[in-house]
């Protein structure tokens, strides 16, 4: 492969990670693979730091193994060392985390994300054990936590942050998506100056957390805004300019918040389609937005001088 690990491990992780949608075929059987490079091209060229693929947005958990390592091979073959690729390799087997994690490195990717698993509740000490097992698969590759308490059950503290770092020092970086503004500022000052670099993950909250000091943004609206995305990062976090954030922020937290109450997989892929993205559906049991919000929707991205009327990626 053109990609390596030596190559990528250069990237320092900042600025706008662009969480990518999966491109499903018309009825979602299968995946789009024709339809992923003009994809990432369009994302890269918006000026994103990184892609993640096979995350939350990418709808990981419909995905076979399999998929997971055709969408993740396609992406690294697309980037070829122009921006980090982080793959999520997140599993409820640890197994299956390890084998992604290993395929990761194969693919010459910067760093991994990964969700613990879910459904059944696990102990701190087996979290730290799962990102440890992860760890040993690839040790050279850094590892980017991913804090979801709504899908996980489990609660990160700031103290949790430092045993985990110590345990494992390939957790470089966590990404927060708890949706809690009072935690995100937490642990940006917990971690202001270490080793560790905080990602805000909520979409609704990346003005707050931009501007309480994260180093960047895990985005998934970044699949079909980049450049907006990115032009709101420099301005927040390069030029310290909030007035200017301000005023792209009232263009941009209409549509996250309408992302995330509409269904978040669902109105990304939407707001794709409606942007001149056509990546297909999600995949059951996902069914799309409602005609209403679809609407809703459309007018945000009209008023935000998103909508356009011929393919992006024709």
């Amino acid at each position: 492969m053109k990609n390596s690990v030596s190559d990528n491990q250069a990237f320092e992780l900042d600025g706008i990670m662009a969480a990518l949608v999966t491109p499903f075929t018309g009825d979602g059987s299968s995946v789009d693979r024709d339809a992923i490079a003009p994809f990432v091209e369009y994302v890269i060229a918006g000026g994103v730091k990184g892609v993640i693929p096979c995350g939350s947005t990418g709808e990981f958990a419909a995905l076979t193994m399999d998929e997971r390592l055709e969408v993740v091979e396609t992406v690294a073959d697309v980037t070829r060392d122009r921006v980090a690729l982080i793959p999520h390799i997140g599993a409820l087997r640890t197994c299956d985390a390890a084998e992604l994690m290993r395929h990761a490195a194969s693919r010459g990717a910067a760093a991994v994300m990964a969700v613990p698993p879910f459904y059944d509740p696990l102990t701190w000490a087996e979290v730290i054990d799962y990102y440890a097992e992860i760890s040993g698969a690839a040790p050279n590759v850094p590892i980017m936590a991913y804090h979801y308490p709504s899908a996980t059950g489990g609660r990160i503290t700031v103290e949790q942050i430092d045993d985990l770092v110590k345990a494992v020092p390939a957790v470089r970086y966590l990404k927060d998506s708890s949706g809690d503004a009072q935690l995100v500022d937490e642990l940006l000052a917990h971690t202001a100056g270490g080793g560790l670099r905080v990602f805000n993950g909520s979409d609704s909250l990346t003005f707050q957390g931009l501007a309480c000091g994260a180093k960047g943004s895990v985005w998934g609206a970044a699949s079909f805004m980049p450049r907006l995305a990115v032009e709101f990062f420099e301005t927040i976090h390069d030029r310290g300019d909030l007035e200017a954030g301000r005023h792209l922020w009232q263009k941009i937290r209409p549509i996250c918040r309408l992302l995330e109450e509409a269904g978040y997989p669902a109105a990304v892929k939407a707001a794709c389609d409606l942007v001149g993205l056509p990546l297909g559906p999600t995949r059951a049991p996902l069914r799309p937005i409602a005609s209403e919000a679809r609407h809703e929707l459309r007018r945000l991205l009209d008023e935000a001088g998103l909508v356009n009327s011929m393919s992006v990626i024709a």
